[in-house]
């Protein structure tokens, strides 16, 4: 249904005005309020030691390479904004 399309995206840009809320809940950064360069750095730190591919064998490898590549797009898209 189109309609509900909209106000899903409607309320989403009411919640999220900057389009970062994914980013920031990606690398487990608050939702909202100020954001800098360094935060970001280090939860990317965190978040990349965690799921990286190399860490996990077997079945969980595929899962932690997609966590790990989400990390690295929301960390690029972070920087980019903030600099």
């Amino acid at each position: 249904d189109p309609s509900n399309r909209d106000y899903k995206t409607e309320i989403r840009n009411k919640i999220d005005p900057d389009g970062y809320y994914m980013d920031r809940k990606i690398l487990g950064l608050p939702t909202a309020g100020p954001l800098y360069v360094n935060d970001v750095k280090a939860a990317f730190r965190e978040s990349a030691l965690k799921w990286h591919p190399d860490k996990h064998q077997g079945p969980s490898q595929g899962d932690a390479e997609e966590k790990f590549k989400k990390c690295v797009s929301a960390y690029k898209s972070l920087c980019s904004a903030l600099s």
